[in-house]
């Protein structure tokens, strides 16, 4: 008996589909919970004081070397835009204390 595989067409529909709720699960909101990353030394060392002056919650430091998890909203957007830093979605899986905001 061999084994058959589906449609080429039907397995990139698929793959499509969980790409796309791959990228919805780790899309910053709007506000709240947000991972912070630094992607050089430079964003590193600008992170903090760029989410403070943006009126951001600090809540920890995150998973990765370096990031940072906040609390923030539409003005740490502004504020990190031209800045090497990604911003992420914050699950508390991961990421601070697990505590509600």
């Amino acid at each position: 008996m061999s084994v058959r595989f589906p449609a080429p067409a039907l397995t990139l529909q698929i793959a499509g589909i969980v790409l796309g709720l791959a990228i919805l699960a780790v899309a910053p909101p709007a506000s709240g919970r947000m991972l912070l990353i630094p992607v050089t030394a430079r964003s590193a060392a600008e992170l903090i004081p760029l989410a403070t002056r943006s009126g951001s919650l600090l809540i920890g430091p995150g998973p990765l070397p370096r990031s940072y998890v906040v609390i923030g909203d539409a003005r740490l957007a502004a504020a990190s835009a031209g800045h090497a830093i990604v911003r992420l979605a914050a699950p508390f899986a991961g990421c601070g204390t697990g505590t509600a905001q």
